[in-house]
């Protein structure tokens, strides 16, 4: 029986190396992406706004404290498209007057339409001061189309914008999710 639960226990680490290895093997990683909490490629549907347009503030995704990059360039990215029509699509933070990166809004195109676009969009982080709140948020919004869908969002340092890949806080908690599962895979195996 031994024998058996050792056998068992071979072929699922075995089955689960193989694919974690083809998973990370696709990962092309380019400047480190400091958004967390998207760790696919998968589009994100804006919420409605005001039953005329799409917002979302997406709070508490940094994987960095903007405090500690006081004057540092980041740039944010992302894909996005309007399936309802064309219409304008804004980014900025400057709600809650944040402390930390803050910036006015920046009119990213008059003409989201129904095919992918990208956009870039870099600012210099600073200190506001003691008097606004601390942030950690950057905000997409849609003023005037509903359904607005995006995807790929990064933000990473410097002026430049790379290709997208799943922040390392996304990698880590795939990789502690998987090893539950794996754990789980071989407590059954073992009781069986």
């Amino acid at each position: 029986n031994k024998i058996t639960d050792s056998a068992i226990i071979n072929t699922v680490s075995s089955t689960i190396d193989s694919k974690v290895n083809a998973g990370v093997s696709n990962i092309k990683l380019g400047n480190a992406n400091l958004f967390k909490g998207f760790p696919t490629i998968e589009p994100y549907e804006l919420p409605i706004y005001q039953d005329v347009g799409s917002f979302k503030q997406f709070s508490n995704n940094f994987a960095f404290d903007p405090a500690d990059y006081i004057g540092e360039q980041f740039t944010i990215s992302f894909y996005a498209k309007s399936p309802n029509g064309a219409g304008k699509l804004q980014l900025y933070n400057r709600n809650i007057n944040p402390r930390y990166f803050y910036f006015e809004p920046v009119i990213l195109t008059n003409s989201l339409g129904n095919e992918w676009q990208y956009f870039t969009h870099t600012i210099t982080n600073i200190d506001r001061g003691e008097g606004f709140t601390p942030s950690n948020k950057i905000e997409i919004y849609s003023p005037d189309k509903k359904g607005v869908l995006v995807k790929e969002v990064k933000i990473e340092k410097g002026n430049k914008a790379t290709a997208w890949c799943p922040s390392f806080a996304d990698i880590e908690q795939s990789i502690s999710e998987s090893e539950k599962v794996l754990n789980e895979n071989i407590d059954n195996a073992i009781s069986d």
